[in-house]
């Protein structure tokens, strides 16, 4: 997926029916608007294997590629800065009324397939939605005030306060805290705004929560609607299939300790055409007894696709990215093939087209999309074919997620890049998974940059993952570097993870003494939350 921020200028009302003349045989056109307004809206073009164009008031909002062969192409525009949501529609050999509300076709991956025809034109239009969001980051709200209750609670005492202890953004967060003191009902919901918020075939409900302790994983953020019912009691659920209700995302198995992750539901699937009257936030946990302490922030209702994919097939795992050059621009050679590896794993130009035949993403395929079998040491491994005279780079996405080991963005900064390991013309990557946790999506981008620029970024890991952290800056003695390749990186934290719940983590490396950060003779999940946190530049 490319997104790359650019400037744009609002256009006068353009009428959709507007007409543009046809242009010569073999050419590939079209024209950038905004949804609501018709109006244009300048962003950049991709067609890749050929070039790109970008749309601006001066060309009125329009783009040509001329002297294309008679035959199917990726074309990919860039998703505008304050816009949520992309379609396109196509007409071939017309234009202008030709595009009809029916026409038009969500794209989450910002890409679309389009056969230029034998001798005419295809007409390629591109719009874009601005956001109707609702954000809940308590940045405006005094601190220590607490929240009332949503109804009484039961068997709990505790509350709800607005906090300056550790915010995901801003300078404040909700806590939500107290004691448990019964095994058989025990909840407490308290009320944190009342709105009025109209729900459509597309509104989403986001929030990130970080648990402080092991019962404050049965929390979540709930929805009054205006006939009374409440989300919880709904069958909706999360990205990873989990029920979006306190107990059930406790139980889930998905929510770590002391880090921010990120729940997103789709609730215009069951709630379409009613209205969010309250926003809750809740603990429900009937079995156990003890303290609760949960953080919550950047609550959000918006419209819009999330673009997360479904969920994978047991045993694979999704993942995606595009191919660029050394200036970031899309790169096609005949040579740059993408191949997934282990038994059953395909590769495509969606998550929806894979197919058993397709082993491996070809130059025409970017951005790719492979399923990709997961292997018994917790691990998804992918190839590429590097062209000559050029080093293949690779970027595992971290930024953003949360916590390290999630791999859930679209952020890849040039000091994000390594230099997997490579032999020949094949370079090969390992991307260690988190405990008994398959993200929804694995975003990685591979650079091709000319072999005398490839000196200039750090080798990866073992996990695929820039060696930044030297071990010969620790104190003498220290343990933590589980692949034994003289530095502390994500890698080495997720597999001792993997150590601590008893898992194989395969080589190269060993659990015991590497992974043993804190020298207790035994690893813990300690140790590798110490060993992220360091990898993460972060103080233990």
């Amino acid at each position: 997926m490319i997104r790359r921020g650019v400037f744009f200028i609002a256009l006068a009302l353009l009428p959709l029916a507007a007409t543009t003349s046809p242009v010569a045989a073999g050419t590939l056109q079209g024209r950038t608007i905004e949804r609501d307004t018709e109006a244009g809206v300048g962003t950049t073009v991709f067609l890749f294997g050929y070039g790109q164009a970008t749309t601006s008031a001066a060309n009125n909002y329009s783009y040509t590629f001329t002297s294309l062969a008679a035959q199917t192409y990726t074309v990919s525009a860039n998703l505008p800065p304050g816009y949520d949501h992309m379609e396109y529609s196509i007409c071939t050999n017309a234009t202008g009324a030709c595009h009809t509300e029916a026409t038009w076709v969500d794209s989450p991956t910002y890409t679309a397939q389009v056969t230029v025809p034998a001798s005419g034109f295809v007409d390629v239009w591109w719009r874009f939605t601005l956001p109707t969001t609702h954000v809940f980051d308590f940045d405006n709200q005094p601190p220590f005030v607490d929240m009332p209750e949503a109804f009484p609670p039961s068997n709990v005492s505790g509350g709800a306060a607005v906090t300056t202890q550790s915010p995901r953004s801003g300078t404040k967060t909700m806590q939500i805290f107290g004691s448990d003191g019964a095994t058989n009902e025990s909840y407490a919901y308290f009320l944190l705004a009342t709105v009025d918020i109209p729900v459509t075939s597309q509104t989403k409900l986001e929030y990130w929560i970080q648990p402080l302790v092991p019962l404050g994983r049965y929390v979540a953020v709930d929805l009054l609607f205006e006939d009374g019912s409440y989300l919880r009691d709904t069958g909706v659920v999360d990205q990873y299939g989990v029920r979006v209700h306190p107990f059930f995302q406790g139980a889930g198995g998905k929510l770590l300790l002391n880090r921010y992750q990120r729940v997103t539901a789709d609730i215009g699937s069951c709630f379409a055409g009613h209205r969010i009257v309250q926003v809750i936030l809740g603990y429900d946990q009937p079995a156990n007894t003890g303290w609760f302490n949960t953080l919550v922030d950047d609550i959000k209702i918006y419209e819009g696709a999330d673009n997360l994919p479904p969920l994978p097939p047991a045993g694979f795992a999704w993942v995606q990215g595009t191919k660029v050059d050394q200036n970031d621009q899309p790169f096609a050679d005949s040579n740059a093939v993408i191949d997934p590896l282990g038994s059953g794993s395909t590769c495509g130009a969606s998550y929806t087209s894979q197919s058993g035949s397709a082993t491996a993403c070809n130059s025409a395929v970017n951005p790719y999309f492979a399923k990709s079998a997961l292997f018994t040491d917790g691990y998804v491994s992918l190839e590429s074919k590097v062209p000559s005279g050029r080093d293949a780079l690779v970027s595992v996405c971290t930024s953003g997620t949360g916590y390290p080991g999630q791999y859930e963005c679209l952020s890849h900064p040039t000091d994000s890049y390594c230099r997997p390991s490579q032999t020949n013309t094949t370079a090969t990557i390992k991307i260690w998974l988190l405990p008994n946790r398959t993200p929804s999506y694995i975003d990685v981008w591979w650079r091709y940059v000319p072999e005398a620029q490839v000196g200039s970024y750090p080798a990866c890991d073992a996990g695929s993952m820039p060696r930044r952290v030297a071990t010969s800056g620790l104190p003498s003695g220290s343990h933590g570097d589980v692949d034994a390749d003289g530095y502390l990186t994500v890698a080495d934290g997720v597999r001792a993870l993997r150590c601590a719940k008893g898992l194989t983590i395969g080589t190269p490396g060993s659990c015991l003494p590497a992974a043993d950060f804190d020298l207790s003779g035994q690893v813990t999940v300690s140790d590798g939350v110490q060993i992220l946190r360091l990898a993460d530049g972060r103080s233990v």
